[in-house]
């Protein structure tokens, strides 16, 4: 017999069914719409607004940061001249055009598809960005500098160690004389294995050049025969050159044609400023205390062409008003020794070239130094490699070489090229006093007191390495693949050079480490064993 249902049972079933299927609606309705509310955010949390990230307390000019912050965002709020216009201070100029720094924040934006900050820290004196590129996903910091709470300046980092770790630590105590080497090779074969730096290594001890070791490309394939980094490579000096300007004008000191007080307008009546001119001396042009600026920035001044004498060049500086009162404050200023070139050439009636070459390389037997900036045919020249500076400012895409960077001519002020030999050659004769009295060469190595934090002297830069006193000076940047350090020991023992055709913080990586290394060892006692 078949059930009898009653009304009021099957209406309840009607019921409990109708509330699933409303329940089970909501349900879906409400996932739908978590879906879709989910699908804007998720699109922007690719390119967040720039507000979204945590300055800390401790990060000096929060406004700059977070302004800067996002223009570099995909979305830039305003254009890149304005931007330039109401947040670079007016010191900036003297190191790029305001032209040159909007279309670098264009480039920066449009090469990247936006960033995002990931985190801002303070380092010393400046904020410190660190932002991921929408497009590629590269991680890069950016540091900027500030001037009267305003940007002066914007640079690039990257950690070439993040994929591949830290290199090892070099022995911590002196080592035996015959394992300094053994363990410079040793220490040198982790950067050969992971190629993150390309370049030759050199170090003398006392009178004797001990090793040398060239490690990756002098030249790739890509834009040339492939060639690689060897005892005689020649790579770029950059402003290393400058050591070697401010010898010969204490050579001239010592001989009695120069004072280190001389007025430039006296010592060259057609300086195109004279206003200018009377009011700077020698020694602060040395000292880059003078007020001048850096030169490539100048509207007049054309890096490609090749002017005939350091004279012709001085009329780039008709436009150039002090940025200073002379001997008040330090700004590295290339402009200073262009104007040092002139007043050797002035007073030596040769070219700048000439003089170097009669009265220091001549001397100090530096055979591999030369005006080879456009030369790419020298013997054992080295190319550049980075990443252009005015189309990936961020580094994100491939490197290339430099010969749309570098200039056409060596000046006073960098661009000559020498081996890692010259360096140690030229370290050598100084010692020896074969290029300057014992008196002008302290004098050389002592600080200006306006350096700071940086210390410089007459056209050399002063460091201490686990207690030693040492000088040299760099040469390069970043983006624009020259890298080269130098220094030596004042004590005479050791003496380093590091050539790179990379940037200078790939160099510094391999020379500050060396340089510690050498400074823990004895100064003197049983020779090290030459290796080259």
């Amino acid at each position: 017999m078949r059930p009898i249902h009653s009304p009021i049972r099957a209406a309840a079933r009607t019921l409990t069914q109708r509330t699933a299927l409303v329940a089970a609606a909501t349900v879906f309705a409400t996932l739908f719409a978590t879906l879709l509310a989910a699908l804007p955010a998720r699109a922007q949390s690719s390119a967040p607004s720039p507000a979204a990230f945590v300055i800390p307390d401790s990060v000096s000019a929060p406004d700059v940061v977070r302004a800067f912050a996002a223009q570099l965002g995909s979305r830039a709020p305003m254009s890149d001249k304005d931007f330039v216009r109401e947040w670079f201070d007016r010191s900036a100029y003297t190191f790029e055009s305001a032209e040159s720094l909007a279309r670098r924040m264009a480039s920066a934006r449009s090469s990247t598809g936006g960033v995002t900050v990931q985190r801002v820290e303070q380092r010393g004196a400046q904020p410190w960005l660190l932002v991921q590129a929408h497009r590629t996903g590269h991680e890069r910091w950016i540091p900027l500098y500030l001037e009267n709470r305003k940007l002066q300046g914007w640079d690039v980092r990257i950690d070439p160690f993040a994929a591949v770790g830290r290199p090892p630590e070099l022995p911590a105590r002196p080592v035996p004389a015959d394992s300094v080497v053994p363990v410079v090779q040793h220490w040198l074969n982790w950067w050969a294995q992971h190629d993150l730096w390309s370049g030759t290594v050199a170090i003398a001890h006392r009178d004797s050049i001990v090793f040398t070791r060239g490690i990756g490309q002098a030249v790739r394939a890509s834009t040339g025969s492939e060639r690689a980094a060897e005892a005689d490579t020649r790579y770029h000096l950059g402003s290393a050159n400058k050591m070697l300007t401010a010898v010969r004008i204490l050579q001239l000191v010592q001989e009695g044609r120069l004072r280190l007080s001389d007025t430039v307008q006296r010592i060259l009546p057609a300086y195109p400023r004279p206003d200018v001119g009377s009011r700077i001396t020698v020694r602060q042009l040395l000292t880059h205390t003078a007020g001048l600026g850096g030169l490539f920035e100048l509207p007049a001044f054309n890096v490609k062409k090749r002017y005939k004498s350091h004279g012709e060049l001085l009329q780039v500086l008709k436009t150039r008003d002090l940025l200073f009162e002379p001997g008040t404050r330090y700004r590295y200023a290339n402009e200073g020794y262009l104007v040092l070139g002139a007043i050797i050439e002035q007073l030596t009636g040769e070219s700048y070239e000439q003089s170097i070459s009669n009265h220091i390389l001549r001397v100090a037997d530096m055979q591999g130094w030369c005006d080879c900036a456009a030369r790419f045919d020298v013997a054992q020249r080295a190319d550049g490699y980075s990443w252009r500076e005015d189309t990936d400012p961020l580094a994100v895409g491939s490197v290339v070489d430099n010969r749309w960077f570098i200039g056409s001519q060596g000046l006073s002020l960098g661009g000559y090229y020498a081996t890692a030999h010259d360096m140690l050659k030229f370290a050598r004769a100084m010692q020896r006093g074969r290029l300057l009295s014992d008196s002008l060469r302290a004098l050389m190595w002592t600080a200006e007191p306006l350096a700071k934090p940086a210390a410089y002297g007459l056209g050399v830069g002063l460091k201490t390495y686990e207690g030693r006193a040492a000088w040299g000076h760099g040469g390069g940047g970043g983006r624009s693949g020259i890298g080269v350090e130098f220094g030596a020991m004042q004590d005479g023992s050791w003496s380093l050079a590091v050539r790179g055709n990379r940037d200078l913080d790939d160099a510094r990586q391999v020379f500050t480490p060396l340089m510690r290394f050498l400074a823990r060892q004895e100064p003197a006692g049983t020779a090290v064993v030459a290796r080259d």
